[in-house]
C-alpha cells in the first residue's frame, strides 16, 4: 500500500470515513469547461487536494466539435486525469455532451505518456460529469429530451469505461445547479464539495443529488446499461508520439 494514500492497508473503513482513498496529490489535470460554474469549482477543489498541474482544454482552442489540436494533444499526453466537465444545455448538445467528450478519452487513450513513477501500475482516469436526466423522462419538454438524448448516447461508451482494467472511470450524476442557466437549489461550490467527498472515499459512481434520483439511477448504470463491445482501452506499456495522433 502507499502510505500517502492509505491510513490503514487492512480496514479500508479508516480510509472510507476520512476521506483518504484516493490520493490526487501531485496528480496531473486536464478539465474540459473549467470556466463553467461546476469546472471552476471543481478546480478550486482539486487545487485544495494539491494537485501538480491543472490544465485547462478550451473549446476552439485545444478542441473543437471535429478534432483535438495539436495543442490539445499535448495536454492529454501529460495528464493522469481527464475531467470532462464541459457541454451544453441548449442547442447542438449531441456534438457537445456526446461526441466532443468521446474524442477526448479517445485521444487520451492514444497519446498519454506514463512518466517515473514509484506505482507502476497506477492507472489514468477519466471523469465525466453526467445528470440525472439520464435517469427521468423529459416531461414534453423538446430541448429537455434532447439534452437527456446526448447525455443516454454516452452511457454505453461509459460503461465500457467504468469496466475497464486500464483506466479507472468516475461518472459523476449531477443534479441541478445554480448557473448562468438558471438558479437552483443549491450552487455549483456545493456541487464540486459533494463531488469530491465521494471522490475522495474511492467511488467510482459519483451521485451528487439532492432529489434522490442519482442513487435510483446507479442501479440502471450497473444492470441497465450494455457496455459497448470492444471498448476502448489505454496503453500501459507503448507510448505513442504525440505527431502520430489522429484526431479525426
Amino acid at each position: 500500500m502507499y502510505p500517502d494514500q492509505f491510513i490503514s492497508s487492512l480496514f479500508r473503513l479508516f480510509d472510507w470515513t476520512m476521506g483518504t482513498s484516493s490520493a490526487l496529490r501531485n496528480k496531473r489535470v486536464a478539465i474540459s469547461g473549467a470556466r463553467g460554474a461546476f469546472g471552476a469549482a471543481l478546480k478550486k477543489e482539486l487545487e485544495s487536494d494539491g494537485v501538480s498541474v491543472i490544465a485547462a482544454l478550451q473549446y476552439k482552442v485545444d478542441f473543437d466539435d471535429e478534432s483535438v489540436s495539436t495543442g490539445g494533444i499535448r495536454t492529454l499526453a501529460n495528464t493522469d486525469i481527464l475531467i470532462l466537465a464541459h457541454g451544453l444545455r441548449y442547442g447542438d448538445v449531441m456534438k457537445a455532451n456526446y461526441e466532443t467528450s468521446r474524442r477526448l478519452v479517445e485521444v487520451f487513450a492514444q497519446t498519454r505518456k506514463s512518466r517515473i513513477s514509484r506505482r507502476p501500475t497506477e492507472l489514468p482516469e477519466v471523469w465525466y460529469t453526467g445528470s440525472e436526466s439520464e435517469m427521468h423522462p423529459s416531461w414534453g419538454n423538446e430541448s429537455l429530451a434532447a439534452y437527456s438524448a446526448s447525455k443516454r448516447r454516452f452511457l454505453p461508451f461509459a460503461k465500457s469505461l467504468y469496466e475497464s482494467e486500464t483506466v479507472v472511470y468516475r461518472h459523476i450524476v449531477l443534479a441541478a445547479f445554480s448557473s448562468k442557466m438558471g438558479p437552483a437549489m443549491v450552487s455549483a461550490d456545493w456541487a464540486a464539495k459533494c463531488t469530491m467527498w465521494w471522490i475522495r472515499r474511492g467511488f467510482k459512481y459519483v451521485p451528487v443529488t439532492y432529489t434522490g434520483i442519482a442513487y435510483v439511477h446507479f442501479f440502471k448504470f450497473l444492470f441497465g446499461i450494455k457496455a459497448e463491445a470492444n471498448g476502448l482501452r489505454f496503453g500501459t506499456e507503448k507510448e505513442v508520439e504525440v505527431e502520430d495522433c489522429v484526431t479525426t
